[in-house]
């Protein structure tokens, strides 16, 4: 995505920070993406101009803060233990908005004047939620601290995630920690937040079974297009899916879009990548 947006718009980019933490689980490397995004955020609020946030999923924990007082220790410890508690991944984002300082809207509202572009992971419960992709570090959050708890609770956490952690989600409860911004913050009212699934179907399955909505591909061109990988890995059924009807009008659409000056950008896995070099 940032190679995308660099090649259609690098005159007009000023700094960059990447998130580049580990994942699922964030370290050392994720606080340093994080605190980069906060100073990029600080200054193009400074200047009074715009935040691009390319955002996908993964983000929650290679893009981390800790809140004051807590450690990465801290939170890398909590995430393992929602990973591996089944809850949803919106009601375990509440628990790490509620933990740091970058998610929740909080690089947004440093910013204040925020555009963000989203692959998006989450199909539930509700469809590409923005305020759950990457714990939503440019929208406003509708969660709370006793909510955090909450699915602690739900999840037979509370006594398990540690002590610091615990007391500063029951602290803020009780009001002694400011909020994420909410619903209607005007530090987030110029931001704006846009996601679409575009292609020829009107719905495409994921590798995880979940079925998304399609936007209907159009004669314009969008600036920037990023093509996710066919899902097939070894050449036969890879060459068996490319001489498809759909991937036939797939390539057509995206050739015109070329034509048109939209600038491409793909995922592409070694075998497929060693299979299309073929002469």
């Amino acid at each position: 995505m940032l190679d995308a947006l660099l090649r259609a718009h690098g005159d007009r980019v000023r700094d960059v920070a990447t998130g580049s933490g580990g994942h699922p689980v964030p370290d050392d490397a994720s606080v340093e993406a994080g605190r980069r995004a906060l100073a990029v955020a600080d200054a193009a609020r400074a200047r009074g101009e715009w935040l691009v946030v390319l955002l996908s999923g993964g983000a929650s924990a290679m893009l981390e803060v800790p809140a004051d007082g807590l450690t990465i220790d801290d939170l890398a410890s909590t995430t393992r233990l929602l990973l591996s508690s089944g809850l949803p991944i919106a009601r375990m984002n509440r628990v790490r908005k509620h933990v740091s300082t970058v998610k929740g809207g909080l690089i947004g509202a440093r910013a204040e004047r925020a555009v963000t572009y989203a692959l998006s992971d989450v199909h539930a419960p509700v469809e590409d939620d923005p305020s759950v992709i990457g714990s939503g570090p440019t929208v406003a959050d509708g969660s709370t601290f006793q909510d955090a708890l909450d699915a602690l609770a739900e999840a037979r956490l509370a006594e398990h995630v540690p002590r610091a952690v615990r007391e500063w989600l029951i602290a803020g409860a009780r009001g002694a920690h400011p909020e994420t911004p909410k619903p209607g913050d005007p530090r987030l009212a110029a931001s704006r937040f846009e996601v679409d699934v575009v292609g020829v179907r009107r719905h495409v399955k994921t590798s995880l079974g979940f079925t998304v909505p399609v936007r209907p591909a159009g004669k314009r061109a969008p600036d920037c297009v990023v093509v996710p990988a066919i899902g097939f890995k070894m050449p036969d059924p890879l060459q068996r899916a490319l001489e498809t009807a759909e991937i036939r009008n797939a390539t057509e659409v995206l050739q015109h879009w070329a034509q048109e000056g939209a600038t491409m950008a793909a995922a592409i896995n070694r075998i497929t990548k060693g299979f299309m070099r073929r002469p």
